[in-house]
């Protein structure tokens, strides 16, 4: 099978658009330069790196990765961060896929650099506060009222201080195995109605140690990181336009679709519908 392809010059980070991917639109703010893109199925972009730090969102569509040694896979919610001047390429295989990223300005690059050790490597995770960040940013890339700007920037800035924390994290001790077993049981279950003294019976600790021990890992209660799982769920089936607002509430985990399409907005700054209608191929 023929792949279009896109070749990246790594001293320059500057790059032609592959066949047929599509530019939606683009912006800048305060030296922060945010680009919406499609590509189509079959794409590669073959290894080159960025002159500047860049932040990346899957919105629908798969992509794998080729970072140093790893190879990583995107999805819809799929997000990293990639510092300058590290190399990787990217293979979108099946269907287009609908991607936001910001780039970050070397002027904006060295007042990180007094804060902390955000060039040394990449941050690479699904959903959760970074996610969630994201998607309101997104929102705001296509609000064009007076205050759309400094929400960017402000939002941006969140996302870099979240990668910050991220990195200064990996400095300290790791989370214990029974944290990690709770993180794979509310993924397993999260769209189930789970009590705090079930969770921590279940991982072996006191409840208070878990609700304590959580937050200081994952800086976010047991219920906030329950409820962007489901809206993470939510927002893959959205992309699919047969299902209804109704069921996917439902299977999501939600009492009603207005409590669903309450919480969404909360955590993605969008209705269901606006969401739907934003990140479906064009």
């Amino acid at each position: 099978m023929s792949l279009s392809n896109i070749d990246l010059a790594s001293q320059t980070g500057q790059f032609e658009s592959p066949r047929g991917a599509r530019n939606l639109k683009s912006r800048e703010v305060s030296g922060f330069a945010f680009i919406e893109m499609i590509y189509p199925a079959n794409t590669e972009v073959r290894a080159h790196s960025h002159e500047q730090p860049n932040m990346c969102i899957a919105l629908t569509g798969k992509c794998r990765e080729t970072y140093g040694t790893k190879v990583r896979e995107y999805k819809a919610l799929t997000l990293d961060y990639l510092p300058a001047g590290v190399s990787h390429s990217l293979y979108f295989p099946n269907g287009d896929s609908h991607c936001f990223s910001v780039n970050i300005a070397s002027c904006w690059l060295e007042r990180f650099r007094e804060l902390s050790k955000i060039e040394e490597d990449s941050v690479h995770c699904h959903g959760g506060l970074l996610g969630s960040l994201f998607l309101k940013l997104y929102k705001e890339f296509h609000t064009v009222d007076s205050a759309a700007t400094i929400s960017m920037e402000g939002l941006t800035l969140e996302m870099v201080a979240e990668v910050v924390r991220r990195h200064a994290q990996k400095d300290e001790r790791t989370p214990p195995a029974w944290l990690k077993g709770t993180i794979e049981l509310l993924r397993a279950r999260h769209f189930e109605t789970l009590k705090l003294s079930d969770i921590a019976q279940a991982v072996g600790v006191h409840p208070v140690h878990l609700a304590r021990e959580f937050r200081k890992h994952y800086r976010c209660t047991i219920g906030e990181y329950v409820r962007r799982l489901r809206i993470e769920n939510a927002c893959l089936a959205l992309s699919n336009p047969d299902l209804s607002l109704s069921s996917i509430a439902v299977a999501a985990g939600f009492a009603d679709q207005s409590h669903f399409s309450r919480t969404f907005k909360r955590i993605t700054g969008m209705t269901p519908l606006a969401y739907r209608s934003k990140v479906k191929a064009r």
